[in-house]
């Protein structure tokens, strides 16, 4: 029973490898070639070492927009009983951080 169990935990093991090998690599297959610097270039900067074509592991895309959202949004308030009960605190206390949090 222990020799099947570390066997299968051997070949989980071997996979995980596997798999995290095969997503790396898909990401840049050709890292070796991105930093040989082609003969008819004289000057070699920070620039030019940069690699930015490197995508992301998780596949979220990379490109995102930024949109600020306006406290109309947000009028109907949240009942004190529940942000208690959200944040595991006393009533109390919410409307203590609520009187410091209040804009003056």
């Amino acid at each position: 029973m222990a020799s099947r169990i570390s066997t299968l935990k051997f070949f989980s093991l071997l996979l995980s490898s596997f798999a995290i090998i095969q997503i790396t690599l898909a990401v840049d297959p050709d890292i070796t070639s991105d930093f040989l610097v082609p003969p008819d270039m004289k000057n070699v900067d920070g620039n030019f070492l940069t690699f930015s074509g490197l995508g992301n592991l998780d596949g979220s895309p990379t490109n995102f927009t930024v949109t600020k959202a306006s406290m109309t949004l947000f009028a109907t308030d949240i009942d004190d009983d529940i942000l208690a009960k959200s944040f595991k605190t006393d009533v109390a206390t919410i409307r203590a951080l609520k009187s410091g949090l209040a804009s003056k």
